[in-house]
């Protein structure tokens, strides 16, 4: 019987929630950016990602487990009550250990490519300003690393992931909204 390890999107939840509100507080911006935005300045993946590979490496760790096992033979028995999923195709039947690095990769990739195919105006606007968006190259923003203090970190993290204050940003919030080209600061 073969069948596929799911490694899809995973909807947010409340844990994911949770770590974008934290890296939202330490760059210091609201909740305006996109989490794509948040994320890629933090050089951080969903938390999806991660899970993802526990699992595998998880599964790694049943297969090689001694029959003799509980838990293995737990994982055994409840094979035939896996359903039908998209991911990473085994054999359920005589499961055989699974490459984690390259099934995180292939999930690593497949949100980088979700990134740049964004059609979100925010993102596209951001994504010159972030040229690695490749997964070889994916890390942190520069200026996150040189030790920049609080307010020049906020000032920015807010610059480069839209969340500022000029009116190209507050003009698509007041009143009616200006086309982005008609929005102007005053002072």
């Amino acid at each position: 019987m073969t069948r596929s390890i799911a490694l899809s999107y995973v909807p947010t939840t409340r844990l994911c929630n949770t770590s974008l509100s934290f890296l939202r507080g330490v760059l210091g911006v609201r909740a305006a950016p996109p989490n794509v935005t948040v994320l890629a300045e933090a050089g951080c993946y969903p938390l999806h990602v991660f899970a993802a590979k526990m699992l595998l490496k998880y599964w790694n760790r049943l297969v090689c487990m001694e029959d003799d096992r509980l838990v293995k033979r737990a994982f055994v028995a409840s094979a035939a009550l896996a359903g039908t999923t998209q991911g990473l195709s085994c054999d359920l039947a005589a499961p055989a250990v699974v490459d984690a690095e390259k099934g995180a990769s292939s999930l690593q990739s497949a949100y980088l490519s979700s990134v740049t195919d964004s059609e979100s105006s925010k993102v596209q606007q951001y994504l010159p300003m972030r040229d690695d968006v490749a997964p070889e190259t994916y890390d942190m923003a520069p200026y996150l690393r040189a030790g920049a203090g609080r307010r020049q970190r906020r000032c920015l993290a807010q610059l480069r992931a839209g969340s500022y204050w000029l009116a190209v940003e507050s003009g698509r919030r007041e009143g009616m909204a200006l086309p982005r080209d008609q929005r102007v600061c005053q002072r």
